[in-house]
């Protein structure tokens, strides 16, 4: 799913800040990196 592109400029941003939290609260790389595909899938 990795290649449904976001659209939507306010999605695009939801996604790159929810990756950049999860990367402040010390997740790991690989879910830092995978988490928000999963959310570009349910937006």
């Amino acid at each position: 799913m990795k290649k449904l592109k976001l659209k939507n400029r306010s999605y695009k941003i939801l996604v790159a800040n929810y990756k950049e939290w999860l990367d402040i609260l010390g997740f790991a790389e690989s879910s830092v990196y995978t988490f928000p595909n999963y959310l570009q899938e349910f937006l």
